[in-house]
């Protein structure tokens, strides 16, 4: 409860986001992205996401947006984070088969 009486919701993380590229759709696995990140902490490579930023190149708030699902990312960021993540695109992205008009449920 707030302290004005009414309730407050935490918004749910997403484990995964779906993404096109080159007309495909990708579903990304968010939660691995983000597993790798604390590994990097854990290793050191970098203290924060201020310093993975840096480390690939790109700023903080691209970064953040790409872990939480908020922003696709281009082909070449995406490409530069998850270097950085040490994941490559095939281990973090699975193709999503569109559904055919018509098909039967």
């Amino acid at each position: 409860m707030t302290p004005d009486g009414g309730s407050r919701r935490r918004a749910r993380r997403r484990d995964s986001v779906i993404v096109r590229y080159d007309g495909q759709q990708y579903e990304r696995d968010l939660a691995r992205c983000r597993r790798a990140l604390l590994q990097g902490k854990v290793e050191k490579r970098f203290r924060n996401l201020d310093g993975f930023a840096e480390l690939v190149g790109l700023s903080q708030a691209t970064a953040s947006r790409f872990l939480s699902g908020a922003e696709q990312g281009s082909k070449a960021a995406t490409s530069r984070l998850l270097a950085g993540l040490g994941l490559t695109f095939e281990e973090v992205h699975r193709k999503v088969e569109a559904a055919r008009e018509g098909s039967a449920q």
